[in-house]
């Protein structure tokens, strides 16, 4: 499990729909008219615009469009005619990409950005689906932020919102760095006929407020238990190789037969793969909760210990790993199905594995990433997906 893999949708995977409301027909003039505490990233006037934008899975077609009928705006906008590789597939859906720091470098700048809102009008007799997310600077790679879905009624503007919950994103997005906006569509088969659809007002709402994450508060050797509503969004998902379709479904667990401490539990639904494909999975733990552990304060006298339960019939095979940027130390564990095991990472074996030279700093002061890891497993049918609940991450003193 060598090399870094390609970061893939961070966080809680929650796609739920949202519908866009509709709106009226366009307001153009020669001349822009912003809302408010509102700052425009892309409004299509003309065609330059397009030189911050990239196709991405064989996106299909865009062009400026001056037809009234399709402006909200201003004079123009973009008319979209996604189509993709031919078959319609969730991990590989056209999309418009859109570099706003293209246009001008200070929209990089998301750090005051409340939400991003846009139009969109849908010229089908019916309703179709749009999704939408940010890639943002993150631990000097790009991570994207949870995408959303929106419902565009036919034949109507929508207004699409996306909130940005900066005290929750902020321990794992760095939103001064903005890198791109993703808009998806569904892909199409030969069969299928196209919709076009214009795309106007992209535009950004900023606050006057400075923002900062919600606090990171431990209790004595507490990690994370997962009680705390925030805790949920100090993880994101990550991995090795041709991974993404096996990326699990992550949601807070209230059900008490599957807490082994407190009222809540992290539950990874994760989809089955294939004999003949090869890659591995990581949950990550983000910068800011390792830095508040200070693995080096803590010396060698520690373990790190989670509780997990799989709840299916047939053994599952999981590692937790901690890191530095050349070194690792992992464990293995195969844990029985159907009870509660407990999963330690012995600190001490992490630095005896990874010992320093004379003068240079120990494994453990450079730790900085926290993992739990998995492959991909073979299957047939959504039969044999898994469910695992991970709990009550904690540090225990070393027994002799």
């Amino acid at each position: 499990m060598k090399g870094a893999g390609k970061i893939f949708c961070v966080l809680m995977l929650a796609l739920q729909p949202m519908l866009a409301a509709g709106c009226a027909s366009g307001e153009t003039g020669e001349t822009l008219s912003l809302p408010e505490g509102y700052r425009s990233l892309f409004n299509f006037e003309e065609y330059a615009e397009f030189g911050g934008v990239m196709q991405k899975n064989y996106f299909g077609k865009y062009s400026i469009n001056t037809d009234g009928r399709y402006v909200k705006n201003g004079v123009g906008s973009a008319k979209l005619e996604p189509c993709g590789e031919g078959y319609a597939d969730p991990y590989s859906r056209p999309a418009l990409v859109m570099y706003p720091a293209k246009i001008a470098a200070e929209n990089a700048d998301f750090s005051k950005a409340e939400r991003v809102v846009f139009d969109l009008y849908n010229t089908s007799d019916e309703s179709k689906v749009c999704y939408f997310s940010l890639g943002v600077a993150s631990s000097g790679d790009v991570l994207e932020t949870e995408v959303m879905t929106y419902v565009l009624p036919p034949k109507a503007w929508s207004k699409c919102v996306y909130e940005i919950e900066y005290e929750k994103l902020a321990y794992i997005y760095d939103f001064t760095s903005l890198e791109y906006m993703s808009l998806e569509f569904d892909g199409l088969t030969p069969s299928d006929a196209r919709t076009a659809y214009y795309l106007d007002n992209v535009l950004v709402k900023d606050t006057e407020e400075k923002r900062e994450p919600t606090p990171i508060v431990l209790g004595e050797g507490e990690v994370c238990d997962f009680e705390a509503d925030y805790q949920r969004y100090l993880l994101y998902v990550t991995g090795y190789g041709a991974y993404t379709p096996y990326v699990p479904e992550i949601t807070v667990n209230t059900d008490p037969r599957f807490v082994s401490s407190g009222e809540k539990s992290l539950k990874l639904h994760i989809p089955h793969g294939t004999e003949n494909e090869s890659c591995y999975v990581r949950i990550m733990f983000c910068e800011a909760l390792i830095e508040k552990l200070d693995f080096a304060s803590l010396g060698e006298d520690y373990d790190i210990v989670f509780d997990l339960y799989n709840d299916s019939d047939s053994a599952f095979h999981i590692e937790s790993d901690v890191r530095s940027e050349n070194k690792f130390y992992a464990v293995a564990h195969t844990p029985t199905p159907k009870k509660w095991v407990e999963c330690r990472l012995s600190l001490a074996e992490a630095a005896a594995k990874n010992p320093a030279k004379e003068g240079e700093p120990s494994f453990l002061s450079l730790i900085n990433s926290y993992e739990i890891t998995y492959g991909n497993f073979a299957g047939s049918s959504a039969a044999d997906d898994k469910d695992i609940y991970i709990d009550n991450i904690r540090l225990e003193p070393r027994s002799n």
